[in-house]
């Protein structure tokens, strides 16, 4: 099975980050809680230094997840009807006669965004995107 996780590294935090970490239960059976995680989002700098990124024996305290079509879609992005074994193929009208083209390739964890209009296409990202942190980020400085 695939890995659907990975551990961000202490660069990676920042205002509006989204991670899942292990809730702290104290007093009761830390196994009961093993595969439980939370959905935390980052809302003000000293959250950040709180966070604690560690391993044991029984995973991860803190995970991203990588970035899954349901995310995407949840962006205002159209899935096709057809998808891939290797990648997914989405679009967004942004104007009357422009389209933004995605295609993501989720084994390598690449983003190519082409915006389609009348007179042709024109590539305007190609690079890694592991998880919906670095697709808002780049959806951001792209301006989408």
């Amino acid at each position: 099975m695939e890995n659907k996780y990975y551990i961000p590294t202490p660069e990676d935090f920042r205002i509006g980050f989204e991670f899942e970490c292990r809730p702290l239960v104290f007093g009761v059976n830390e196994n009961e809680y093993a595969d439980r995680y939370v959905v935390k989002i980052i809302q003000y700098g000293g959250e950040i230094d709180n966070i604690k990124i560690r391993q044991n024996g029984r995973g991860d305290v803190v995970r991203v997840s990588y970035l899954t079509k349901e995310q995407i879609e949840a962006e205002g992005w159209i899935g096709y009807e057809e998808q891939y074994s290797i990648f997914l193929v989405f679009e967004k009208r942004i104007g009357d006669d422009e389209v933004l083209s995605l295609v993501y390739g989720f084994n390598a964890h690449t983003l190519h965004i082409e915006k389609l209009t009348t007179d042709g296409g024109s590539e305007i990202f190609n690079g890694k995107c592991r998880c919906i942190n670095d697709f808002r980020l780049i959806c951001k400085m792209l301006e989408i």
